[in-house]
C-alpha cells in the first residue's frame, strides 16, 4: 500500500486503503482518495542536459473534493511517498503541475 504526504499549510495525507489508517500518525488532514501512482521516472541525460526522477499521482475527484482542495494549486510544495511498513519515503519530490480531467486530479510530482 502507498500514501502521499503533502506539505502544504496544514499538511494532508492521501490513501487508499482504510488499513492504511493504522500507520498513518500525526496530526494531518487526512482524505481517501488516492486512485493510483505512476512509474517512478529516474533522473537521466537528454541531449547534454538532465530530467530529474518524477512521477504522477492521481487523486478521485468525483465529488470534487480535489477540486476544492486544490483552487489554489500547492505548487513547489513538498511531497512525499510512503510504502506501508516503512518509516521513509521511497519518493521525496515537489508538485510542479495539477491538472483535472473528469473525475481524476493529477498531481506531478519532481524530484
Amino acid at each position: 500500500m502507498v500514501w502521499l504526504k503533502l506539505h502544504s499549510d496544514p499538511v494532508m495525507i492521501f490513501y487508499h486503503d482504510r488499513a492504511e489508517l493504522s500507520e498513518i500518525g500525526g496530526d494531518y488532514l487526512i482524505y481517501m482518495l488516492l486512485e493510483s501512482v505512476g512509474s517512478i521516472r529516474n533522473e537521466v541525460a537528454l541531449f547534454g542536459g538532465k530530467e530529474n526522477s518524477n512521477t504522477s499521482v492521481q487523486l478521485v475527484n468525483s465529488s470534487w473534493e480535489c477540486s476544492a482542495l486544490f483552487a489554489v494549486p500547492p505548487l513547489r510544495k513538498k511531497a512525499e511517498l510512503y510504502r506501508s511498513g516503512e518509516t521513509e519515503p521511497f519518493f521525496t519530490g515537489i508538485v510542479s503541475r495539477v491538472t483535472f480531467s473528469g473525475s481524476i486530479c493529477r498531481l506531478d510530482l519532481e524530484a
